[in-house]
Parts: structure tokens; C-alpha cells; sequence
């Protein structure tokens, strides 16, 4: 029986939702997922869902193995969310399917690895008018940021002190 204590520290990753509020049911700020996929091939996916479904701009992390994209400015229904995600064969197809069975999409925004491997990469501009804009989004971005600078740190802390983080070790 394995305890808390004994729990490897990166076994698990705290995620956040693309489900906007409990005020807004049904409404989701897009977000994807890209595995194994060159940075040219994401920007030009990206640009295909803006100009699909006249999204924002889009604001790229690069991971240890791809690209998570928020779309912050935007707030979809799920059923254009759907669509977004049935439709692109460039997006991660377990990030999909699971987010299709579920209803919602999660991005991890903790560490997987020693190092916090999600760093901001720059915003993908779009030249359509968003039809989805709101100003909602912007605490969705800023519990990211917020996130993702905790984890980060975290992450530091588990370099210099290995022992809180492999007690058995």
C-alpha cells in the first residue's frame, strides 16, 4: 500500500478546464492540445480554427512534448467547441477524444517532469474580428499565469531540495 508520502511527486498534475463559470453553463474559452507536432504545423492549425470559427488570438505554450494553445479572448458554446475539436487532425487525438467524452477539455498547467516544462511561446494574432469575444475570459488567463509561475516555482524547489519531493530516497 503506497502512502501519501511515498506518492512520486510528478505522479499526478493539476489541470484547468475549459468550462468558463457556473454563471455561463455550457460555455467553454477553447484550448488545445498538440503531441509530437512541429511549431510551423501548429501556427498554421491555429490559423485554420480562427479563420473556421472566427477565434481570437491565440496565446501558444510549448510543453516538453508539444503545444498547449488558450484561445482567452473567446467564449464558445460547447457545441462550436465540438466542432472545433472533431475537426482538426493536427490536435492530439487522447487530448480530443477525451474532451469530447467528457464535455469539457483540461490542459495541465502543473509540472510533469523536474523542470516546469510550460513556457509561454508568444500569441498566434488573429485577423478576424472575434464574434466570441468577452471580457470574461481574462480571470480564466490570469489563474493560468498564476498557475503556471506556482508550478514553476515548485518545480525550482524540487531541484534544490530532491528530498521533499522522493522522501524515501
Amino acid at each position: 500500500v503506497q502512502t501519501d508520502r511515498n506518492v512520486a511527486w510528478n505522479s499526478m498534475c493539476i489541470g484547468i478546464s475549459s468550462i468558463l463559470d457556473v454563471e455561463n453553463v455550457g460555455y467553454h474559452v477553447p484550448m488545445l492540445d498538440y503531441d509530437d507536432t512541429p511549431k510551423k504545423e501548429v501556427c498554421n492549425n491555429i490559423r485554420d480554427i480562427q479563420k473556421r470559427f472566427s477565434f481570437g488570438d491565440a496565446h501558444l505554450f510549448k510543453t516538453h512534448g508539444g503545444y498547449h494553445v488558450y484561445f482567452f479572448n473567446d467564449v464558445v458554446p460547447w457545441a462550436t467547441y465540438r466542432d472545433c475539436l472533431k475537426n482538426s487532425s493536427k490536435i492530439c487525438s487522447g487530448f480530443s477524444s477525451q474532451s469530447l467524452a467528457r464535455g469539457y477539455a483540461v490542459l495541465r498547467v502543473s509540472s510533469k517532469y523536474r523542470t516546469h516544462d510550460i513556457k509561454f511561446k508568444g500569441i498566434v494574432s488573429s485577423s478576424y474580428a472575434s464574434e466570441n469575444s468577452r471580457p470574461i475570459p481574462v480571470r480564466k488567463k490570469i489563474i493560468v499565469e498564476e498557475l503556471m509561475g506556482l508550478f514553476q516555482c515548485a518545480a525550482s524547489l524540487a531541484q534544490l531540495f530532491p528530498w521533499w519531493v522522493n522522501p524515501g530516497n
